[in-house]
């Protein structure tokens, strides 16, 4: 096939997923996106991904689609006309030549072993996206989730919003966020907030934010969270969770080996471990009983400093500028896992969002209470009471 009629079948295999009705339609904060599939069952595997974010809406205008498609022949028509894999640098994708207003995006599907081919085709008319696959179920739908998430970011980046990299909670309609390095302990202070101090659940790592003018506005986003074994043994709810869950929407260690990890690693060695429990932000909340609060004002401020020789936990007003550098440094390029190629879509850079940050953080962020915590696996009750006096 010649681009053009690789175009054409593209937007015909889009057109005929509408037709079927194997879409659904997604809003919040203003944004709305399209999801459709030849798999009838990974569009509800998707909404399942957005619950507690975006609702499900009726069939209208939206602000952009992505279609997944295991369609064969324009699936080897792609492979045929780019035979040589391109080399993907750091961006985890490489940009083929294409045509006019469609480009053509090459991935390397990072679950799959052998490793996969996945081709994009974006059409910048209508910010649609054909996400085409050999067909393998796991693929299709990681790469259908991580397409969708980023496309519904960048939306929402549109309107205003920065992306950030922190975990955040909410009580009484405000925001803790919970920001620092990786290894610093932001998980575990997050599942602390929601088991000890009655926090709902905001973000579990990455969420955006905007100045309204009178405050800073934090808008959280659906995301995979993972939890290490030295974080997971000491709260018994995610124990039980990993016991009883009888559909868990990622595939997960069992309990039996978690148990056996946490008893033949120090508790130095389990800070690094690799193996993690993952879970959609609906099921953390769920296993705490708690509910999500997608969008709240800033009040809060925990920077986790992880201790190992602690004995208690302490609790220290943060020093301003190193607040101020921590957030700055917490922003999350455009560039990043591997989304850069949205830009055919969007007017966006790393420049015009680094400055639109940077207001907000001289202006209001000096008005948010910042505390330091430091604390260990041994200090969770003590740290949780310490906050409690914040909250």
């Amino acid at each position: 096939m010649t681009p053009e009629e690789i175009a054409s079948r593209a937007a015909q295999v889009a057109r005929d997923i509408q037709a079927r009705g194997d879409q659904q339609c997604l809003q919040y904060a203003g944004v709305s996106f399209a999801y459709g599939s030849d798999e009838s069952a990974s569009v509800e595997w998707i909404c399942r991904f957005f619950e507690g974010y975006f609702l499900l809406s009726s069939p209208r205008a939206v602000d952009a689609a992505v279609y997944s498609t295991a369609d064969r022949a324009l699936f080897a028509a792609l492979q045929e006309l780019v035979p040589e894999q391109p080399a993907v640098g750091k961006h985890d994708y490489a940009e083929i030549p294409f045509m006019g207003s469609v480009a053509l995006v090459r991935k390397v599907a990072g679950k799959s072993r052998p490793r996969e081919d996945v081709f994009l085709l974006l059409f910048s008319e209508d910010r649609t996206i054909v996400l085409v696959t050999s067909g393998n179920l796991e693929v299709r739908r990681e790469e259908g989730m991580q397409t969708l998430r980023a496309l519904s970011k960048w939306l929402l980046l549109e309107q205003g919003w920065i992306p950030m990299h922190s975990a955040c909670a909410a009580k009484n309609g405000r925001t803790i966020c919970v920001a620092g390095p990786k290894g610093s302990g932001k998980t575990s202070t997050l599942l602390n907030l929601l088991a000890r101090n009655g926090c709902d659940l905001l973000a579990v790592d990455k969420f955006l934010i905007r100045d309204t003018g009178a405050h800073l506005e934090v808008c959280g986003i659906p995301g995979k969270i993972g939890i290490r074994v030295g974080t997971a043994i000491v709260q018994p709810q995610v124990l039980a969770w990993l016991a009883e869950a009888e559909a868990p929407f990622f595939p997960n260690i069992g309990l039996d080996e978690v148990q056996q990890i946490a008893a033949t690693n120090t508790p130095e060695q389990l800070t690094t471990r690799d193996e993690k429990l993952h879970m959609t932000p609906a099921e953390l909340a769920g296993l705490f009983q708690r509910s999500i609060t997608p969008t709240a004002p800033l009040d809060l401020l925990l920077i986790p400093v992880f201790d190992l020789c602690l004995e208690d936990s302490l609790l220290r007003p943060a020093d301003r500028e190193e607040v101020t550098g921590l957030l700055r440094e917490s922003y999350v390029s455009l560039l990043s896992k591997g989304e850069g190629f949205l830009q055919h879509f969007f007017d966006l850079s790393d420049g015009v969002l680094e400055q639109r940050l940077a207001a907000p953080l001289r202006d209001r962020l000096p008005g948010v209470a910042a505390y330091e915590v430091h604390q260990n696996h041994r200090t969770n009750e003590r740290a949780a009471e310490l906050i409690a006096g914040l909250l």
